[in-house]
């Protein structure tokens, strides 16, 4: 299974009940904020990663789709039963393979597609690929990822290279919209070519104006729809985002 993704030795193998920004801290202040009528006062969430360090089933049935994205494919703050993934397998009875890291930038899921192409021969129903900000960047080394974002370049274990390398990218937006329609033309022919079906949307704005493709707005209209952390999609979003999946197929 390794050679389908780069695997991320931090999560590989493990339960965690947080992650991400999903911290103990920050739910007992919104517990404390919103009473026990918001939807996870006192619901537990498991965050189970498979052999790679995925949230995701390590194998599929024979009928199945992949999912690849950010955090929101991944599903930070949410029960698993809650994710897009998971709602889409029970309507369209698939299994499925969830490929979302949080922090990630667009050229890991380009990598992960890649990846995917050139070593499997297993044959998804559909293909789902929710693009990250444009301004963003993975690294990686055998033993972690290193994430970079506008507000945070990398960690003490990320090179002055590397930090350069993200500085001096963030300082040309050419650049950066260019190598972004590279990851998106290639990722999206690399599934054309072998006539799979693709569904592509967006949480950001720039992307979606970028690539011509739906974007999701206004979901932190209401904190309270939120998932548990506040920072990302919440129940009503992700129900919209597989109900939208459905009608591109």
């Amino acid at each position: 299974m390794n050679s389908i993704a780069i695997k991320d030795n931090f999560n590989a193998n493990k339960v965690m009940q947080w992650h991400s920004g999903d911290t103990e801290e920050n739910w007992k202040r919104c517990r404390s904020r919103f009473g026990s009528d918001w939807y996870y006062y006192d619901k537990d969430i498991e965050y189970k990663f498979n052999r790679l360090g995925y949230r995701s089933p390590d194998n599929v049935a024979d009928k199945f789709f992949l999912a690849y994205g950010c955090s929101h494919t991944m599903g930070v703050g949410l029960h698993v039963d809650d994710t897009y993934c998971e709602l889409l397998s029970k309507d369209l009875n698939l299994s499925y393979l969830n490929f979302g890291m949080p922090g990630s930038g667009q050229n890991l899921l380009w990598a992960n597609n890649v990846l995917w192409n050139k070593n499997s021969d297993l044959v998804p129903k559909f293909v789902i690929l929710q693009w990250p900000e444009v301004e963003r960047l993975t690294t990686w080394t055998d033993n972690r990822f290193n994430f970079f974002l506008p507000n945070h370049a990398g960690d003490k274990y990320t090179s002055k290279h590397e930090q350069r390398m993200f500085h001096n990218m963030l300082a040309s937006e050419d650049y950066m919209d260019m190598q972004a329609h590279m990851y998106f033309e290639s990722t999206n022919l690399l599934w054309q070519q072998r006539g799979i079906p693709v569904v592509n949307f967006t949480l950001s704005a720039k992307v979606g104006n970028l690539f011509d493709i739906h974007c999701f707005k206004g979901w932190t209209a209401d904190e309270t729809l939120a998932a548990r952390d506040l920072l990302h999609p919440g129940v009503t979003h992700n129900k919209a985002f597989a109900d939208f999946i459905k009608d591109q197929l």
